[in-house]
């Protein structure tokens, strides 16, 4: 199971509908290592936190990459069956940037999450 995310671009207020502008994911198993690090719900539930735009999750997600990066061995704890598609500690951390990347990109775009 995979968690999908995406950034969408001129969205039609009547509508909803959009750009899509940048669409990644990310194992369901990553999801302890995001708790670990604080970032679970702006991830998983963004709008629980308010966030609707990209300008707003990408500084949660650069500290999560620098928190990774400071102190891999806090997360490399979580990797379950990383070959056969459980949590991974260097996908999740690839995710992340270019998650983050995407939403310095495109600052204005709208935050999804289905998963």
């Amino acid at each position: 199971m995979f968690l999908h995310v995406y950034l969408v671009d001129e969205v039609d207020p009547n509508t909803r509908q959009g750009d899509i502008v940048y669409w990644g994911r990310t194992s369901h198993a990553n999801n302890m290592m995001a708790y670990e690090g604080g970032a679970y719900e702006c991830i998983w539930h963004p709008t629980k936190l308010g966030i609707r735009q990209a300008s707003a999750l990408s500084y949660r997600l650069d500290r999560m990459v620098a928190t990774m990066d400071h102190d891999p061995d806090r997360f490399l704890w979580y990797e379950i069956d990383p070959d056969c598609g459980g949590s991974n500690f260097d996908n999740f951390r690839a995710f992340l940037r270019e998650y983050s990347d995407a939403c310095k990109k495109h600052p204005d775009a709208e935050v999804r999450v289905k998963g």
